[in-house]
C-alpha cells in the first residue's frame, strides 16, 4: 500500500495548483494579443554596421543586399553589380501575378459622401449580401491573383472585431456583431487558390491614439508617440496572427508623419509573416507615385539603401520625394550606385475602377475600357504590377458593370496577345549560343533564356514572315531571375528596301509592351543596343492588338483643315512661356489661360524645345517657382501626309490643345494620367498648321503632362510624353528666335 505524508501531499497539491494554473494561464494567453519586447523611443538608426541589432534588417541583408566588392568601387564595377542584384522568390512570384486588386470597402461605403470621418456610426455598417466566397468568383473571373483587402481606412473602422476601441465590427449589425470580414475572405481566398493581403491605415480619424501624427508627429510626446505605437503594433498583431499567410501589407503613409517606429513594424512583420511583401512603406515593392497606376517609363529596379530608408523618414515619401521619385533619376545614372548597398524591389501601380473614386459613389460606373487598357500599357506594360480597386456597394456585392468591364479588359489582353507573329517566322538571333532554340523564345514562363556569350551586351533577332505581317504591338521580357539588365533596345521593319525604326525603348525587366500604330511588312529586326551586361531574354512576342477605341467618324475630302502656305526660317520646336502664380487668386480654371492673354501678364521665362515635359522638368529645378504655373507653346506642326491625327493631351491639372486655332482638346484632367487622357481625331491635309499646347499646373506633387500625335502610316509612338519610347517629334517648329 503507498503511503503519503502530510509534507509529501502537500508538494503534490502545490505541483498541481501550479500545473493547473499554468495551463489556464497558457489558455487565457492564446487568446491575448501577444506582446512584444519593450517599445524603443526614440528611433534607432539602422544601417549595415548595426543591422544585425534587429532580426528583419539582418534577415534583409542576409537575403537581398548586394553590398560593394571593392573599397573605392568604379562605374564599370557598379555597373556590373547592378545588373547582377536578384529579386528574391517571393517577389519574382509577385511580379508573376501582374493584376491584383485593392477593393475599398467599409465605413466609407455608408457615409454617404465618399472617405469617411471616423465620426459615423458604426451600426451603419450592414452588408447584408456579403458573401467570401462571391468577392474570390469576382476576382478569378476578371484574372486576379490576389486580393489586398483595405481592412481599415483612415476613418478607423475596421473590418475585424479589434479589442483595441469599439469603432469596428463588433459593434454593428452585420452578422450580428460576431462577424470577421478578414477570416471569411481569407478562408475563401484559401479555398479558391488567391493570395491574401491587407491594407491597414497607420492613421485613422476616429481613435485619438492614431490621429494625433496628423496633426504634427513633432508635437507629439514620447507618451503620446508610445500610445500611438503600442497602438499600431497591437493592431498589426491582431491581423498578422489569426489569419494565415498575408502576402503582401499595404501602408500608404497618409497621415503618419514620421511617428512610427519602422524597426518596431518591420520586426513585428518579420516575425509573424516573414513571406509577406511591405508596400509604399517599406522594402518590398514601392509605389509608382501616383494614383492612376503609371509606371515609370524607365523602369529600373534596383534600388540603393538611400539615407531616408535607412532612418525609416517615411514622411516625405508621399509627395514624390523618396522611393517613387528618386528611383528613375536614381538608378538611370549608375554614378549614383557607386559604393552604395543595393537591392531589387518591384514597382506597384494602382488605380480606382469607379470613374469618381476609391469608394462606392452610389452609381457604380466603372472606367472604359480605353482608360484601362492605357492603365494596362503604363503599369504592367513598363514592368510594374497593376492594383486595381472595385468598390463593393453597401450590401457587399460587386454590381454587374464593374465585372462586365474588367472581363471585357481580359477578354481584350487574351485576344489581343494570343497570336505571336514570331512563331511562324524563320529566326536569325545573333550575340549567343548557335545552338540556341529560339522556339524557347515564344514560350511565356520561359525558363530557358536566350543569353548572350563572350560579354557581348548587344543582341540581335531578326525574323522574316512568309508574306507580308500586319502588326501593332512588342511585348519583351527579361530573365529577371538573374537581374535586370538591358537599357536601350529598338525595333525595325524592313520597308522600301531599308531598315525603319518602328518603335524603341529603355528599360524592359519583368514585362515591357510597346504599341504602336498598324505597320505592315515581311521581314523585321528587333535589338538589344545597350545592356548593364550581357542581356538575358527570356520572351519576346509581336502582336496585332485589337482595337479598344470607338471607331472615328469617316471624312470626306472636304472635312481635312487646309495647311498654311509654308514659312522661311523656321526652327525646330515649340517657342514656350512660362508664368508664375498663374491662378492669380484661383481663378477658374477655364478662364486662366483667357486671363494670360491680357497684357498685364508677362512671362517669367521664355525659350524654344520641342518637348514640353523637358521644359517643366528644367523649370522646376531652375525657378524658384510658385504652386501654380502655367506654360504656354506655340509654332507650327507640319504634317507629312493627308490624314486623319490623332492627337492625346492628359495633365495632372489642365491642358489645352488648338489646332489651326481650333479648340481641339479641353482637359482638366485632375485624376491624372493616363486616366485623364482625352483624345480628338483632325483631318488634316499635308503641310503646316498652327498649333497652340497650353497647360496649367495648380496642385503640389510631381507635374504630370502627355501629348502624343499619330495617324495611319506613321512609324508609331512618335510624339512626346511620360513613354520614352516616343520619340521627341522632329515635326513641331516656331519662327521664335531662341
Amino acid at each position: 500500500m503507498l503511503k503519503i505524508n502530510l509534507k509529501d501531499l502537500r508538494i503534490l497539491s502545490l505541483s498541481l495548483i501550479f500545473i493547473v494554473g499554468t495551463i489556464n494561464i497558457a489558455l487565457a494567453k492564446k487568446n491575448e494579443i501577444p506582446k512584444m519586447p519593450a517599445y524603443q523611443y526614440p528611433i534607432e538608426e539602422i544601417n549595415a554596421t548595426n543591422a544585425n541589432h534587429w532580426k528583419w534588417m539582418k534577415a534583409f541583408y542576409k537575403n537581398e543586399i548586394s553590398q560593394p566588392l571593392f573599397l573605392n568601387e568604379t562605374v564599370e564595377q557598379a555597373t556590373l553589380r547592378a545588373a547582377h542584384v536578384k529579386p528574391s522568390a517571393k517577389k519574382l512570384a509577385y511580379l508573376d501575378m501582374e493584376l491584383i486588386t485593392f477593393p475599398h470597402f467599409g465605413m466609407s461605403t455608408f457615409s454617404g459622401h465618399g472617405q469617411g470621418t471616423g465620426k459615423e456610426d458604426p451600426r451603419k455598417f450592414n452588408p447584408v449580401a456579403f458573401d467570401a466566397k462571391e468577392w474570390v468568383k469576382f476576382h478569378k473571373a476578371i484574372g486576379a491573383k490576389m486580393i489586398v483587402f483595405v481592412a481599415k481606412h483612415h476613418d478607423g473602422y475596421t473590418l475585424w472585431p479589434s479589442k483595441l476601441n469599439d469603432y469596428n465590427v463588433r459593434n454593428s449589425p452585420w452578422r450580428d456583431g460576431k462577424g470577421d470580414m478578414i477570416k471569411e475572405i481569407a478562408d475563401a481566398c484559401k479555398e479558391g487558390g488567391l493570395k491574401l493581403g491587407l491594407y491597414i491605415s497607420l492613421w485613422d480619424e476616429h481613435d485619438p491614439r492614431c490621429d494625433r501624427p496628423r496633426k504634427g508627429a513633432d508635437k507629439m510626446t514620447p507618451e503620446q508617440r508610445k500610445a500611438y505605437q503600442d497602438y499600431v503594433e497591437q493592431q498589426l498583431m491582431e491581423t498578422l496572427i489569426p489569419y494565415g499567410e498575408i502576402s503582401e501589407l499595404w501602408f500608404d503613409g497618409a497621415g503618419t508623419n514620421g511617428a512610427e517606429d519602422w524597426n518596431r513594424i518591420f520586426e513585428i512583420i518579420h516575425h509573424f509573416q516573414p513571406k509577406s511583401l511591405v508596400a509604399m512603406c517599406g522594402f518590398g515593392v514601392r509605389w509608382c507615385g501616383n494614383e492612376s497606376a503609371v509606371g515609370d517609363a524607365v523602369n529600373w529596379n534596383v534600388l540603393p539603401m538611400l539615407p531616408e530608408l535607412r532612418t525609416q523618414s517615411w514622411v516625405p515619401y508621399h509627395f514624390g520625394q523618396l522611393i517613387s521619385k528618386k528611383l528613375p533619376t536614381v538608378t538611370d545614372n549608375v554614378e549614383n550606385l557607386k559604393g552604395q548597398d543595393l537591392f531589387f524591389i518591384p514597382q506597384e501601380g494602382d488605380l480606382a475602377l469607379l470613374k469618381k473614386g476609391w469608394h462606392w459613389d452610389g452609381e457604380g460606373e466603372p472606367r472604359s475600357l480605353e482608360i484601362l487598357v492605357n492603365t494596362y500599357y503604363a503599369s504592367i506594360g513598363s514592368g510594374a504590377n497593376l492594383i486595381v480597386s472595385p468598390a463593393p456597394d453597401p450590401t457587399g456585392v460587386f454590381n454587374k458593370q464593374q465585372l462586365d468591364r474588367m472581363v471585357e479588359l481580359r477578354q481584350w489582353i487574351t485576344n489581343s496577345f494570343s497570336t505571336n507573329l514570331f512563331k511562324d517566322a524563320k529566326i536569325t538571333l545573333t550575340g549567343g549560343s548557335a545552338n540556341y532554340k529560339a522556339s524557347n523564345l515564344f514560350i511565356e514562363g520561359n525558363k530557358k533564356p536566350y543569353i548572350t556569350k563572350n560579354q557581348s551586351k548587344s543582341l540581335v533577332l531578326t525574323a522574316e514572315f512568309n508574306g507580308e505581317q500586319t502588326f501593332n504591338n512588342l511585348l519583351i521580357q527579361e530573365y529577371i531571375n538573374e537581374g535586370q539588365r538591358i537599357s536601350a533596345f529598338k525595333l525595325e521593319a524592313w520597308k522600301n528596301g531599308a531598315w525603319k525604326v518602328v518603335t524603341e525603348g529603355r528599360t524592359v525587366g519583368h514585362k515591357r509592351i510597346l504599341p504602336f500604330s498598324e505597320i505592315t511588312s515581311d521581314k523585321i529586326r528587333f535589338s538589344v543596343t545597350e545592356a548593364r551586361d550581357m542581356p538575358a531574354l527570356s520572351y519576346i512576342g509581336l502582336f496585332k492588338a485589337l482595337p479598344y477605341r470607338e471607331k472615328a467618324k469617316v471624312y470626306t475630302e472636304a472635312d481635312y483643315q487646309p495647311a498654311l502656305a509654308d514659312k522661311p526660317n523656321l526652327k525646330q520646336g515649340l517657342a514656350w512661356s512660362y508664368y508664375e502664380d498663374a491662378n492669380n487668386g484661383f481663378l477658374p480654371y477655364q478662364e486662366i489661360f483667357t486671363y494670360l492673354n491680357t497684357t498685364k501678364v508677362k512671362p517669367v521665362a521664355t525659350g524654344l524645345d520641342p518637348n514640353p515635359m523637358k521644359v517643366v522638368n528644367s523649370i522646376l529645378k531652375t525657378q524658384k517657382r510658385k504652386e501654380h504655373f502655367t506654360l504656354r507653346f506655340e509654332g507650327y506642326f507640319r504634317a507629312p501626309a493627308q490624314a486623319v491625327y490623332t492627337f492625346q493631351a492628359g495633365a495632372n491639372n489642365g491642358c489645352r490643345i488648338y489646332v489651326d486655332e481650333k479648340s481641339v482638346i479641353e482637359n482638366d484632367a485632375s485624376s491624372g494620367l493616363p486616366t485623364g487622357i482625352k483624345i480628338a481625331d483632325v483631318p488634316l491635309q499635308a503641310g503646316l498648321h498652327k498649333i497652340t499646347v497650353l497647360y496649367y499646373f495648380g496642385t503640389t506633387g510631381q507635374p504630370k503632362l502627355n501629348f502624343v500625335v499619330e495617324w495611319p502610316g506613321n512609324a508609331g509612338g512618335d510624339g512626346f510624353g511620360w513613354n520614352s519610347y516616343q520619340r521627341l517629334l522632329p515635326l513641331l517648329w516656331s519662327e521664335a528666335s531662341n
